[in-house]
């Protein structure tokens, strides 16, 4: 559903992305990896259109990103980003509403949207406070069901996409993993999710596809099992350490 092809992107003299090359996997988890100034935010903002780069195409569901008019794109892709700032205090379901502005619909039909993913995201408890009340994990749940809220649509989340940075970087252990049990059911609806993860287990264990990134290029990309490998992420990294298998629940991790 996205191509970034030949992308290059460079600031004050300084190469970032070199011809970098990905292909988003429709109806699955695709995963960036990488270090600390690998390029991962960058390519990330360039997929959305965020930032330009000087070389090099964005190809939004066959069609360049850049002629893609502004609700049109809202109905089919949202983005949420790692940042823990509450900009205003309104009550969580009136912001959820806020979602639906671009749809032409009526007030029982955005109260039936809101009210769906709210059921669907298990939010109830939180959907009757202030936005201003939430902490960090509260917020990013939140948040998630905003782009939900945004992205639903007669038949669920089919042909939409899910743009998330670091997801997961404010929530405990169980709530990760509610978190991509929810983002599982996304993409058993018909949705497609690009991440950025800061926990390279994590995943390891949630995602269906990788792009490691290394100094502004493509180390690899493609499925789990093919490019979670103890080689690829010690070059990633520049670690030494050794990928396992878990036989009892069918995960790899990685450790050093």
């Amino acid at each position: 559903m996205i191509n970034c092809n030949d992308i290059r992107y460079q600031v004050n003299g300084n190469l970032i992305l070199d011809c970098v090359s990905w292909r988003v996997e429709p109806g699955k988890i695709n995963t960036i990896l990488g270090a600390n100034g690998a390029g991962k935010s960058s390519l990330f903002k360039v997929a959305l259109g965020i930032i330009s780069p000087q070389d090099g195409k964005i190809i939004f569901d066959k069609k360049p990103l850049n002629k893609w008019q502004g609700e049109a794109l809202a109905k089919r892709r949202a983005y949420m980003s790692q940042a823990n700032i509450i900009p205003f205090s309104i009550p969580v379901y009136e912001y959820l509403s806020l979602a639906r502005l671009h749809f032409i619909e009526s007030t029982k039909e955005t109260n039936k949207a809101v009210e769906t993913v709210i059921e669907l995201l298990d939010l109830i408890a939180l959907a009757k406070k202030n936005i201003n009340q939430l902490s960090g994990g509260e917020w990013q749940r939140v948040d998630l069901a905003r782009t939900w809220c945004q992205l639903l649509n007669e038949e669920q989340f089919s042909n939409t996409v899910l743009m998330l940075d670091e997801p997961a970087s404010a929530l405990d252990i169980h709530q990760t993993q509610h978190l991509y049990q929810c983002l599982a059911h996304y993409v058993s609806l018909g949705g497609t999710v690009v991440a950025i993860e800061h926990d390279i287990n994590t995943a390891a264990r949630y995602s269906d596809d990788l792009l490691l990134l290394k100094n502004g290029r493509v180390l690899v990309q493609g499925p789990v099992n093919e490019t979670f490998t103890s080689d690829y992420i010690n070059t990633c990294f520049d670690v030494k350490g050794e990928v396992t298998f878990n036989n009892k629940h069918n995960t790899l991790s990685f450790f050093i």
